[in-house]
């Protein structure tokens, strides 16, 4: 799991300068794009900051940060600005207080780290009416997105879990999407090569996203979530069969 961990700092940092439409840069040019850097952020955050999880690596911290800075900096370019900018705000101030909590109140971070969640569920709740995610291959990165961020906050017992509403059947409702895009992409793709190694990583790490979970692996998932991100970029990338 060291080694995973390992590649995931790598692969992530990677991640921002390799992908086209759908990656989660620096810069950030749509809605879309806005949405991902701040659900990738979050996931991040959670990483980091998950106890039984050694991953306080500093490339993870360095990574939430660029991202939520990054979308503040976005946001306040929009002319829906204004609405933006107190939940980020307030994003941004929770994180501070979280990271200001000294380990001897570790027991206390579950506190903060429920305040950057909803903070960050209103965020989304605003930016979704904006975005015109039109393609299958945004839209499946989305929904990929939103798993790996379910999963990660599934973690901790005692995080509240508000994306969507906080609904029981999030997984299973975002694998039904999931599984309606790859069937468009399944038809449109040019690479069906792309389209086999896509469908594969998603059915191997699948059964850690859908039912119970006995196990957490939530390094494993979230270098798995950027491969498939990675590979949906490829895929929209190439020419769309025709007819």
């Amino acid at each position: 799991m060291n080694s995973i961990k390992s590649w995931l700092v790598v692969w992530t940092l990677a991640l921002a300068a390799a992908l086209t439409p759908l990656s989660v840069q620096a810069r950030i040019n749509s809605v879309t794009e806005a949405r991902l850097q701040s659900l990738n952020g979050l996931s991040n955050l959670l990483m980091f900051f998950n106890s039984s999880f050694e991953n306080r690596d500093p490339g993870l911290q360095q990574q939430y940060w660029e991202a939520f800075e990054d979308v503040r900096a976005w946001a306040a370019k929009q002319s829906y600005g204004n609405e933006l900018s107190q939940p980020i705000d307030n994003l941004i101030k929770s994180i501070k207080r979280l990271e200001a909590e000294p380990d001897e109140y570790a027991h206390m971070r579950p506190v903060w780290i429920n305040k950057v969640v909803q903070n960050h569920a209103r965020l989304e709740q605003l930016l979704q009416p904006h975005d015109k995610a039109n393609t299958p291959e945004t839209r499946m990165a989305l929904y990929l997105s939103m798993q790996n961020l379910v999963y990660q906050t599934g973690t901790f017992s005692s995080i509240n879990m508000l994306l969507m509403d906080g609904r029981p059947d999030i997984m299973e409702l975002l694998d039904t999407e999931i599984e309606k895009e790859l069937t468009i992409i399944r038809q449109t793709a040019q690479s069906k090569d792309l389209v086999t190694k896509l469908e594969a990583r998603y059915q191997f790490i699948r059964p850690r996203l859908v039912g119970h979970q006995e196990k957490w692996v939530p390094n494993l998932v979230s270098y798995y979530y950027h491969s498939m991100v990675e590979l949906l970029g490829q895929i929209q990338s190439a020419p769309i069969v025709s007819g």
